[in-house]
C-alpha cells in the first residue's frame, strides 16, 4: 500500500514538473508545529507541519502524505528538525527543494500517544502456547495465570501478537511465557506472562542415600507420582535414562533423581580393576592393575600395576582395558 502511494505521488510530480519550471515565483511554505502528540507508528509531513502551496500543480495533500519517519515508543518523544524533513521531502521530489520556504520553529517535538492494549489479547496466546507445549509432553497438568499485569500502551497500527518458543528448561512451579508485540510487522515490545504450573508424573526417587560415583541400578530407587514442576532439574521418568549411568553428586534418601545428577559411566573408572597391556617388541604382556583416574576412549590416564606396584601412564583402548606403548 505504501509503495502504491509513493508511485502515485511520483507520477503526479513528474506530470507537473514542466509547469513547476514555468512558475519560478511560486513557493511551498512549510511551518513545523511547536509540539505534536501522535498516535501512529510512522508519521507524515502533515502530522508535524502546516503546509501551504500556491503552486496549482502540486497540492498540500500530496506533500502531506510524505512519510518522514517512525514514531518513538508510546510516552517517549523525539525532536524532528527542518533538516530531517527537508531530506525526506527532497528524496521523494528532488526538484521541489528550491520552492520550499521554511516558517516558524526549526525543530518540533514529536511525542507518541497510544491506546491501552486489552490484556486478554496477549494472555490468551501465552496460555495457549503453554497449554500446547504441556499437552505434547505431559499427561496430567494444571496451569493458572498469576501476577498483576500493568497496562500496556501501544501506538495505532496493525498489531500482531506472537508467543516465543517454550523449552523444557523453562517449565517450573512458576513459568514465564514471553509474548512479543509487533506493530506494522516491526517488533515493538516483549511482555512476560507468568503462570503457576502443576505437572503430575511418575518419577524415580532414591530409596536410600547414594554416594558420589556409584553406578545406578533400579534397586536403589522407587517410583512415585509427584508434582515435577517443583523439582529443580529434569526428573527421571523412564528407566532407559538410567542405563549405564552413575551419580556425579551424593544423594540423600527420598530425593528425586534428575538428569543433572547423572553422567555416563566412563570406560575406565577410578579405583576399578583393569587390564594393563604392555608391548615388548613383538610380545604382548598383560598384567592386572588399578585405575587411578577416570578415562574415556584414547584418554591418557594414570594407572597402577599390581605386579610392580608402580604408577604408569596408559591409554584407554576399551572398557577396563589400557595399553602402555
Amino acid at each position: 500500500m505504501v509503495i502504491y502511494k509513493v508511485m502515485v505521488l511520483m507520477s503526479l510530480f513528474i506530470f507537473h514538473s514542466v509547469s513547476l519550471a514555468n512558475n519560478l515565483n511560486q513557493s511551498i511554505h512549510i511551518e513545523l508545529k511547536d509540539k505534536v502528540l501522535f498516535g501512529g507508528s510512522e508519521f507524515r509531513l502533515k502530522d508535524i507541519a502546516h503546509i501551504k502551496s500556491n503552486i496549482k500543480s502540486i497540492s498540500t495533500d500530496i506533500l502531506g502524505e510524505i512519510v518522514i519517519g517512525l514514531s518513538p515508543r508510546v510516552g517517549y518523544s523525539t525532536p524532528v528538525r527542518q533538516l530531517d524533513v527537508n531530506v525526506r521531502v527532497e528524496k521523494m521530489f528532488p526538484q521541489i527543494g528550491k520552492y520550499i520556504k521554511w516558517d516558524g520553529p526549526t525543530t518540533t517535538i514529536l511525542q507518541t500517544t497510544g491506546v491501552v492494549l486489552d490484556k486478554s489479547k496477549y494472555i490468551f496466546p501465552a496460555e495457549s502456547a503453554l497449554n500446547n507445549f504441556l499437552a505434547d509432553n505431559f499427561d496430567i497438568y494444571e496451569i493458572k495465570q498469576i501476577g498483576k499485569l500493568k497496562d500496556i500502551y501501544i501506538p495505532n497500527g496493525h498489531l500482531r501478537i506472537k508467543p516465543r518458543n517454550i523449552k523444557r528448561s523453562d517449565i517450573g512451579k512458576r513459568t514465564c511465557v514471553w509474548v512479543d508485540l509487533y506493530i506494522q510487522e516491526e517488533i515493538y515490545q516483549g511482555i512476560p506472562v507468568w503462570f503457576d504450573v502443576k505437572i503430575i508424573e511418575n518419577a524415580y526417587i532414591t530409596r536410600y542415600p547414594i554416594k558420589k560415583w556409584e553406578v545406578i541400578n533400579l534397586n536403589m530407587l522407587i517410583n512415585r507420582d509427584i508434582d515435577i514442576s517443583k523439582v529443580e532439574g529434569v526428573p527421571i521418568t523412564h528407566q532407559t535414562v538410567l542405563l549405564d549411568k552413575r551419580v556425579k553428586v551424593s544423594l540423600h534418601s527420598n530425593q528425586v533423581i534428575t538428569e543433572q545428577h547423572l553422567e555416563v559411566i566412563p570406560l575406565v573408572q577410578k579405583n576399578n580393576d583393569i587390564v594393563i597391556v604392555v608391548y615388548d617388541r613383538n610380545v604382548q604382556i598383560q598384567v592386572k592393575g588399578t585405575a587411578l583416574e577416570d578415562g574415556e576412549m584414547s584418554d591418557l590416564i594414570k594407572v597402577r600395576s599390581k605386579f610392580s606396584e608402580q604408577d604408569i601412564n596408559a591409554i584407554v583402548v576399551a572398557k577396563n582395558r589400557v595399553e602402555v606403548k
